[in-house]
């Protein structure tokens, strides 16, 4: 089992709640849509900032993550075909600056 973790910078020109509002209702039902990703998504969630201060903690950089589980590496390579997956960097259009991503296997 992979995870796939994505963390998300909103475009400065959107406020956070544009882009969470985005996010969760229109990205989340496109990207579902997508034959490959139906059929090799085992499991999708998405998180979102808060704005909750907590003592000694710097606030996060980042506005969102969304978090894909997939059976094995040829299913994430069907819904990602990104020759370096591990460290990639890749921009992201319309609501997102930039994404980074990471990769766990279990």
């Amino acid at each position: 089992m992979l995870k796939f973790t994505i963390l998300l910078v909103r475009k400065p020109t959107l406020t956070h709640e544009e882009f969470v509002a985005h996010h969760k209702l229109a990205h989340s039902k496109l990207f579902m849509s997508v034959p490959a990703v139906a059929e090799t998504v085992r499991r999708y969630v998405q998180q979102h900032r808060s704005d909750v201060n907590l003592p000694d903690m710097p606030m996060t950089r980042y506005d969102g993550i969304t978090e894909l589980w997939f059976d094995d590496l040829a299913g994430l390579a069907r819904c990602f075909p990104i020759r370096n997956i591990s460290s990639a960097s890749v921009p992201m259009r319309p609501r997102s600056s930039i994404c980074t991503l990471a990769l766990s296997s279990f």
